[in-house]
């Protein structure tokens, strides 16, 4: 048997320099020349507030700003970390712990029972491909397709509808044979002409319409979960359930229970041509076999987060480490850490943004 080929060696990213970052450097060195000829005491304060002000913005800790760092751990000790799931009712607690205020029923949509999701933002409901490859779902959502026309915001009479953003979620098990499952979610974003429930169920229900004829014209085929299916879709991501509804947050992981998980953003997918976004997606999904797998992208701006998830933590920082070393030309991946449980949020058919 031959022995595992060796990571690929780490790519070397260009450092971003924030025009903001460049003003407070300029700051430091102002307070640096008025300093000179100042009395002792003068001259020490400003030279001490220079020095803190570089230090804020120049130094780099585990690859992030300084700042940046120190920013989103206050967040991660501001907000709830731990969380214990009910025995009953586990996947609406999951679902109003990842996105507050939020809430799944069923409605009627094109003349079917369908479970929407209610947050503040937006009202949303998941397709699920049906009697087809899920690649085929995959590849007919990054076409841009579902969106087409659909998202155009204006009528031929003036009225203005809602915007409308799809999410397409990839997700592989940890067995080398299982298969890549899909699901897209159409997402109607609240406006102050659309701001209640009543009115953009009505826009979701004849997007929903749109989108099956669109299918249909491409030779595809989804049907939109029930309420009970989305629920325990959410379960079987997320990776909780009997035995996993102890949840904690911490700045590594998320954690369900055993289950290790680490989120890492992904941008620059958009730049990328057509027929390749599918194969970068597929090339992520595989590149990490023994851990399962999400990735969830935002339609159209393309931005995404994947989501490796394992029993021991050794393993599930090896898949992480993996990926981010992986060289895929013109797609970043960022370890999000300190951002897990939004992470976690992001990578799920929920709507939000990454």
């Amino acid at each position: 048997m031959q022995p595992p080929p060796p990571p690929p060696p780490a790519r070397r990213r260009p450092l971003e320099l924030p025009v903001l970052r460049i003003v407070c450097w300029q700051l430091a060195l102002v307070l640096v020349v008025l300093a000179i000829g100042r009395p002792w005491p003068v001259a020490t304060g400003l030279l001490l507030a220079a020095a803190i002000l570089l230090t804020w913005t120049a130094v780099r800790v585990r690859g992030r700003w300084l700042s940046d760092e120190l920013m989103s751990t206050a967040r991660l000790l501001a907000r709830r970390r731990t969380r214990e799931l009910p025995e009953t009712g586990g996947a609406a607690a999951l679902l109003s712990g990842l996105a507050p205020s939020a809430g799944v029923r069923t409605v009627e949509l094109a003349g079917i029972p369908t479970g929407v999701i209610s947050r503040f933002e937006e009202l949303l409901a998941v397709l699920r491909p049906v009697d087809i490859a899920p690649v085929a779902l995959a590849r007919f959502a990054l076409s841009g397709a579902p969106l087409a026309d659909i998202s155009d915001t204006s009528t031929d009479t003036g009225t203005t509808l809602p915007a409308v953003r799809a999410q397409l979620v990839l997700h592989r098990g940890p067995r080398p044979a299982e298969e890549t499952r899909a699901w897209l979610a159409v997402r109607m974003l609240r406006e102050p002409n659309f701001a209640e429930d009543g009115e953009l169920l009505v826009a979701l229900g004849n997007t929903v319409r749109k989108l099956h004829r669109k299918l249909r014209g491409a030779g595809l085929a989804a049907a939109a979960l029930t309420e009970a299916e989305l629920l325990a879709t959410l379960v079987g991501l997320s990776h909780t359930g009997p035995g996993r509804g102890s949840l904690r947050e911490e700045r590594r992981y998320w954690r369900a229970g055993p289950v290790a998980q680490v989120g890492l953003r992904l941008s620059g997918l958009g730049t990328r041509p057509l027929p390749a976004r599918l194969d970068v997606l597929h090339r992520l999904l595989a590149a990490v076999p023994g851990v399962a797998c999400t990735i969830s992208i935002t339609l159209p701006e393309h931005t995404g987060v994947l989501r490796v998830a394992a029993t021991a933590d050794a393993v599930v920082d090896a898949a992480a480490d993996r990926l981010l070393r992986l060289p895929v030309p013109g797609v970043r991946l960022d370890r999000m850490d300190n951002q897990h449980a939004l992470a976690v949020a992001a990578s799920l058919p929920i709507g939000g943004n990454p």
